[in-house]
């Protein structure tokens, strides 16, 4: 892996697959093989958010009521929502 690019391509496979990228370059044939074999893993590793996201994006009565109520409904929700991640991760609170 004395490649930028190539060895790029062999961390981006090894953390899709759970290897070291060392083992994820294993039986690739140069970089275009490598680059073929990371697309498909990434769509592999993509494919059930995906799927989930044209679930939730086709339940309309779900999405409806929020986008119809406005800003201003879920803006509470929200702004505790944003205290709650900034406490966990140590910031100052927005005042």
């Amino acid at each position: 892996m004395n490649r930028r690019g190539v060895a790029n391509l062999a961390v981006l496979l090894g953390e899709l697959t759970q290897a070291t990228p060392e083992q994820a370059q294993e039986g690739s044939s140069g970089a275009a093989a490598l680059k073929s074999t990371v697309a498909d893993a990434l769509i592999e590793t993509l494919s059930p958010m995906q799927k989930l996201y044209t679930e939730l994006t086709e339940d309309t009565p779900m999405l409806l009521p929020p986008l119809q109520a406005g800003p201003d409904a879920v803006s509470g929700d929200a702004l505790e929502t944003v205290a709650r991640a900034r406490e966990a991760m140590g910031l100052l609170p927005l005042n």
